[in-house]
């Protein structure tokens, strides 16, 4: 019992020592289940954060794919545009550039820009009135260069013709002095010609290719005027057989350029002042004044337009007039009163028509072939002017009235009568020597030479038919014969034929112009279905045969690729480079 009772004891005094350990269990039990909840709670937080880190990526994400997606629809939409459309709005970019550009030149010159209401009303009726008032100056300004040019081309020649006179009566030794001359003159011309090329030939293609340009006008009028006026005296004064024509017509398109800038016109309306100068040119060179404005407008611009009329009327009348105070009121070529043709005898005019239209056709080709002789022979340029200088010295001896642009023989044959085998030779001296001159490069026009080649072929026709019998042996029928020769070979080599008509009665007084009219319309028919093509536009249109025979025979070597790329039709920026150079 004794044991029992003590065993019961020792339990009954270990139990509170127990339970004392279960308790601190239960604290330690307690405390890791709140540290595991609190762990837990930072574990959730943090997965929770990152959820909300990653759906914020997402969402970044599908943004940017839906700009991408939508940048790539509007791309696609843009792709699928019409080309109307991108056409259109290229214009719209066109417009707002033309604006600025607009704007620019409104402040640069800004009596050309004086508002959208102003303008419409009133520049139509001011910009004419203010055009034609500086055509009278250039009118002005032309007939006293161009006057004064025809009175030292006129005393030139009397000069070199007293020379001749005194060689054919035993003085030989002047011919040695003239040839002298004529070599020094030779280099002058030439060293002018190769500074500036577009002072050498006549002028006119040169003057059609900057009007009939799409682009505004301009070039260097003063190097050009200065050059063609010295250049052409300087060839005039051995008797070539050249016109002033041409030159007078470069020399008018010149001051028009040189009065461009200074009536604060735009780079447009230039191109009417240069048109109005050289018709005022050409006026003043023949006192032609209705002439001049229908060959720039038939010719030379190949287009009328009421601003370009009023404004070459207005300086050819004024070029017109100075001329006359200054040569007076007789016409340029003395003749006869022409004889009055009845209609049954028209049948000649036919005739004379037909051998017309031939003439005109050698006369294109035997141009061309004169121009590439030189280039062929590989003269310098330094000498092609004085060999065709030096076929002018027999000429001057013997015939002394074929020197010159034609004047002085178209006064011949309207008061001597030759012979067919005279009229024959000097048919071939005119066109061989004319050709040559003119080939060389020297500053000098073709037009009074064309007008002097068609009056032999008239005098010739004449003559056969009076020797046949069936025309009239007067000076009236061979003058008759001389006029509309002249106006159908000029016609029909030019095309123009209005301006030819209204040339020769302008320059002889003669108003027959029905003959005038049959002759140059069936000749310029003959002319055309034999392929011949306007002289002016040939000439422009190949610009490798007129630069190319301007180029010394050191230049050609290094220039034959150039010269395959004219022929291949690519001559336009080799000559410009040419002409930079």
């Amino acid at each position: 019992m004794s044991t029992t009772s003590e065993e019961h004891e020792k339990a009954e005094s270990e139990q509170p020592a127990d339970l004392s350990v279960q308790k601190t269990n239960e604290g330690e039990l307690n405390a890791t289940k709140a540290s595991v909840q609190k762990s837990d709670t930072k574990k959730t937080g943090a997965k929770k954060a990152s959820v909300k880190k990653s759906g914020v990526k997402k969402e970044s994400t599908k943004k940017s794919q839906r700009t991408h997606d939508s940048w790539h629809v509007n791309w696609v939409k843009a792709g699928n545009h019409s080309r109307q459309h991108i056409r259109q709005q290229r214009l719209e970019r066109g417009k707002k550039i033309h604006e600025k550009i607009a704007l620019r030149q409104a402040l640069r010159h800004p009596v050309d820009y004086v508002g959208d209401e102003l303008r419409a009303d009133n520049y139509h009726h001011l910009a004419p009135v203010r055009l034609m008032g500086w055509s009278v100056l250039i009118g002005l300004v032309v007939g006293v260069i161009v006057s004064l040019f025809r009175r030292a081309i006129s005393h030139l020649l009397l000069g070199v013709q007293w020379v001749y006179a005194q060689a054919r009566m035993g003085q030989w030794w002047w011919l040695g002095v003239v040839a002298a001359v004529c070599l020094v003159i030779s280099f002058v011309v030439a060293w002018m010609v190769l500074t500036q090329p577009a002072s050498s030939g006549s002028g006119i293609p040169d003057v059609e290719k900057r009007l009939r340009a799409s682009q505004p006008i301009f070039f260097h009028w003063w190097s050009i005027l200065w050059r063609k006026i010295v250049g052409g005296l300087l060839c005039f004064a051995p008797g070539m057989m050249l016109g002033r024509e041409g030159p007078s017509v470069q020399i008018g398109a010149c001051v028009g350029m040189g009065f461009g800038p200074l009536s604060r016109t735009t780079r447009k309306t230039r191109k009417e002042l240069v048109a109005a100068g050289a018709a005022a040119g050409l006026s003043a060179a023949f006192t032609a004044p209705i002439a001049g404005v229908l060959f720039v407008m038939e010719e030379v611009y190949s287009r009328f337009t009421i601003k370009t009329g009023l404004c070459a009327f207005t300086s050819s009348i004024v070029a017109s007039a100075v001329t006359v105070q200054v040569f007076g009121l007789h016409p340029v070529f003395a003749l006869p009163d022409t004889y009055k043709l009845p209609l049954w005898q028209y049948w000649q005019l036919l005739v004379l028509a037909l051998v017309v239209g031939l003439i005109a056709k050698l006369y294109e080709k035997s141009l061309f072939w004169a121009t590439n002789f030189y280039s062929w022979a590989r003269i310098p340029m330094a000498f092609r002017p004085f060999i065709s200088m030096l076929l002018l010295l027999p000429v001057g001896v013997y015939f002394p009235f074929l020197l010159g642009g034609g004047n002085g023989l178209v006064d011949a044959l309207g008061k001597n009568r030759y012979s067919i085998g005279l009229l024959v030779a000097f048919l071939v001296i005119r066109l061989v020597v004319s050709q040559l001159s003119y080939g060389s490069g020297v500053p000098g026009g073709i037009f009074l030479p064309m007008l002097a080649l068609g009056s032999l072929v008239g005098a010739l026709v004449a003559e056969i038919f009076i020797a046949l019998g069936l025309g009239y042996n007067t000076m009236g029928y061979i003058s008759l014969m001389v006029i509309v020769g002249m106006a159908g070979l000029f016609g029909s080599v030019t095309r123009a034929p209005l301006t030819a008509i209204i040339l020769v009665m302008e320059m002889t007084s003669d108003a027959e112009l029905l003959p005038l009219g049959v002759v140059t319309l069936l000749a310029y028919l003959i002319y055309d279905l034999f392929g011949g093509e306007p002289i002016y536009d040939e000439l422009g249109a190949h610009p490798a045969k007129k630069v190319f025979s301007l180029l010394r025979v050191s230049q050609l070597g290094t220039l034959n690729g150039q010269a395959r790329k004219a022929e291949n039709g690519e001559f336009g920026r080799t000559a410009e480079n040419i002409e930079r150079a």
